[in-house]
């Protein structure tokens, strides 16, 4: 009770947010939202399927915002998909906006444009590939669709044996090779399985096109030139210590057109120690032998979060720290509270800071639902810097407002009563310059809603 009654205090004078529920009529498995109207409102794109069903009823709900910018209860178009469907997902195939919406399965795509109210074909692609088809559970894929003659028309990475062939809307452009982790397992059932790494992309001035960079194993990869078959490679520099967990990620930092590196080293099982160090890429597609900053943190499970704090176009670094002592421990098995330590270390003209710009505590009431909690962050009231939305112990949607003097906010900017468990996902639905959130709840009893929390 206090804590509601502080939530509500601290929400004293602000604007709630719209909250439209939306009904497609079965689980819903993935969402999108993209603009197919071209009138600055996004649309909302319900993947559905009836999976309890032996041959499952698959389609694609859309839900159109009206000229207040609510979404209606029923889809405002369904689209049915084959029982050969596989993944989704929108790309600006013919140069002229709005978007495309292109269906995928194991022989073949077929692109679609949203127009007067429904889709109409535009053209099919017929070829072999390693995308699955007949999914009961349809996905949108994100990050297969770029831009990579700066033309304002997207091609596409369509996964194959070697790596990814590179399509557009008159078909095969060109080839990317990378390494491909592939499984198999089973006697007379057998289960294939292949793991594709991470795309970032690369540029430099006088390029034909941009490339592509991956990391792979214990090294970086890069694919560039006109038809992407230059390639480079750079050995990620071996562990400083006793062996324990390694990841690599890639990420523009400083937003100079090339990914820089990101390596985690976890330590210890006890006295866990984790190590992190930044190499910034250079021109020639390579990385400094040593690292241009580390950062240590010792006796707590951290997570590095690159994420672009303050909107200035550079990816900045969080730590998320849950710190390991017998006061944390009381809290949580006794007062349900967990404490969380956050550093940012911002990015710069010169690059990561080398001191954090925030050091900050928070103490959180620990939500008790089982079921996965939702959590996501975005600028949702429009000032520039980062928020967090997550899940409070009453079971509700709160909001953290980020700002120059705290990343955090102690107290909630807002609390939404909408069931705050599934996956929770950020969108500019309309023109104001705040972002908003919807909620879909797979494998629960709300797997037929979609939430939709307009700011």
């Amino acid at each position: 009770m206090l804590s509601l009654l502080l939530i509500g205090l601290g929400l004293l004078g602000q604007t709630e947010p719209t909250v439209c529920v939306l009904a497609p009529g079965a689980p819903v498995w993935d969402v999108a939202a993209a603009d197919l109207t071209g009138d600055d409102r996004a649309e909302i794109l319900a993947l559905c399927s009836s999976t309890e069903e032996a041959s499952p009823q698959k389609y694609l709900a859309v839900f159109v915002a009206d000229a207040a910018g609510h979404y209606p209860k029923t889809p405002s178009n369904v689209l049915p998909l084959e029982p050969s469907s596989g993944a989704l997902f929108l790309a600006e195939a013919d140069g002229k906006p709005p978007v495309e919406l292109i269906v995928t399965s194991a022989q073949d795509i077929e692109i679609l444009a949203y127009r007067a109210g429904e889709f109409a074909p535009l053209t099919a692609q017929r070829f072999d590939s390693l995308l699955p088809g007949n999914l009961n559970r349809p996905v949108f894929l994100e990050d297969i669709a770029m831009d990579f003659d700066d033309n304002g028309a997207d091609a596409w990475l369509i996964p194959v044996a070697s790596g990814f062939e590179v399509r557009d809307l008159d078909g095969k452009i060109g080839a990317v090779s990378c390494d491909v982790e592939s499984d198999i397992s089973g006697a007379k059932s057998i289960t294939v399985s292949h793991h594709f790494p991470a795309r970032e992309l690369v540029e430099q001035p006088g390029w034909p096109r941009k490339g592509l960079a991956f990391v792979t194993g214990d090294a970086v990869d890069f694919a560039y030139g006109e038809d992407w078959s230059s390639h480079n490679r750079f050995k990620i520099p071996a562990q400083r210590e006793e062996k324990g967990d390694r990841k690599a990620l890639l990420s523009d930092l400083n937003s100079d057109g090339l990914p820089d590196l990101i390596v985690t080293e976890t330590k210890g099982n006890v006295s866990v120690r984790v190590l992190t160090e930044i190499y910034m890429a250079q021109p020639s597609l390579t990385y400094s032998e040593q690292p241009s900053a580390v950062f240590t943190a010792k006796g707590v499970i951290t997570s590095p979060w690159i994420t672009d704090v303050d909107s200035d176009g550079r990816r900045d670094l969080v730590f998320l720290k849950f710190p390991f002592g017998l006061r944390n421990f009381v809290n949580y098995f006794l007062r349900n509270k967990v404490t969380i330590q956050i550093e940012a270390y911002m990015c710069g003209d010169e690059g990561l800071s080398p001191e954090p710009q925030f050091h900050e505590s928070l103490t959180l009431n620990a939500p008790e639902d089982r079921r996965n909690i939702a959590y996501t962050s975005g600028d949702f009231n429009g000032d520039g810097w980062l928020d967090t939305a997550f899940a409070d112990a009453a079971g509700c949607l709160v909001v953290h407002t980020g700002s120059p003097k705290k990343l955090v906010s102690d107290r909630p900017w807002q609390a939404i009563q909408v069931p705050a468990y599934g996956l929770a996902r950020p969108y500019h639905l309309n023109d104001n310059a705040n972002e908003d959130i919807v909620i879909i709840h797979p494998d629960t009893e709300e797997e037929k809603a979609v939430h939709v929390l307009l700011f």
